[in-house]
């Protein structure tokens, strides 16, 4: 059982990581948002056009949360792998915990009701939609359970029943867009991937081809110089080569195989790195780095 719930953290840690994968400027405009948004609307719903509610050390939290997204790309590089879990956090309590728990603490007033709809469509561009459901669950339960052990308040069900389907409409709709988009991501990730492949063949043909050929010239190249030699030595009419020509020689195939491997060694990595690779499934070997760097 432990290992089933490993195996399942590690799999909604790795959906995180894809997902925010290439979200840097989501990452800033996230920060921002919030940074400003949490102080603002503080002062615009408490003191401009007052509402039932208003929770100012929760405001504060979430500030402290979002400001440090601002700096993403300073981020210390210790501390870089832990920003997209930070980030799923923030946007966990920004956005589904937060406008949740406000909305019933307000008795869903308009007010409100219409905050919880534009975080729904804001979350739909920030996220896919597998972690925005995940979000949704997670931040709505989490609010529900707070707002029940700190509110005396009843539940309006009718009033949020009717709601309901405004926020299914704008989650659905939000996200089949969302979704068309990373489905056309995924259709030119596809086409590259394809290209890719199809480059490295052409590629790696005709370094086979050098390679044989290499191989070959190898095999025959000593008894060859060695021919040379022995008609040198018995003064047969033969061209001149130099004796650091011929020591060029005698490695110079030798160097052609290992510059075809290095080669082919260049396309794995590009094709590596052109594709999705689970790393977790990789079996790892230490290498040495002196070794390494002895070699090359």
């Amino acid at each position: 059982m432990k290992s089933f719930y490993k195996q399942l953290f590690g799999k909604l840690l790795r959906s995180i990581e894809r997902s925010a994968r290439y979200s840097w400027p989501k990452y800033i405009l996230s920060g921002v948002l919030g940074g400003i948004g949490f102080p603002l609307y503080y002062i615009i719903w408490h003191d401009i056009f007052p509402q039932s509610y208003e929770n100012l050390p929760l405001r504060i939290v979430g500030t402290i949360l979002c400001l440090p997204l601002i700096f993403a790309e300073r981020w210390p590089a210790k501390l870089r792998p832990f920003l997209p879990l930070y980030w799923f956090g923030a946007i966990l309590f920004s956005f589904p915990f937060f406008f949740t728990f406000m909305l019933l603490m307000n008795n869903g007033s308009q007010v409100w009701s219409m905050s919880v709809l534009s975080a729904i469509l804001l979350m739909t561009l920030l996220v896919d939609w597998r972690n925005l459901l995940r979000l949704l669950v997670l931040g709505v339960s989490i609010a529900v359970l707070a707002w029940y052990f700190s509110s005396d308040a009843p539940f309006h069900l009718q009033q949020y029943a009717e709601e309901l389907p405004v926020y299914l409409f704008a989650l659905l709709g939000g996200s089949l867009l969302n979704l068309t988009g990373e489905i056309i991501k995924q259709e030119r990730l596809s086409a590259m991937l394809a290209t890719a492949n199809n480059v490295a063949h052409e590629l790696r043909t005709p370094l086979l081809g050098i390679k044989s050929v290499a191989l070959g010239l190898d095999k025959h190249l000593p008894i060859l110089l060695h021919a040379y030699q022995l008609a040198k030595q018995h003064q047969l009419p033969v061209g001149t080569i130099r004796a650091s020509q011929i020591d060029n020689m005698s490695g110079a195939l030798q160097r052609l195989e290992q510059e075809v491997d290095y080669s082919n060694i260049i396309i794995d990595m590009l094709l590596l790195n052109s594709k999705e690779t689970n790393f977790a499934n990789i079996t790892y070997t230490p290498c040495s780095m002196k070794r390494c760097v002895q070699i090359a």
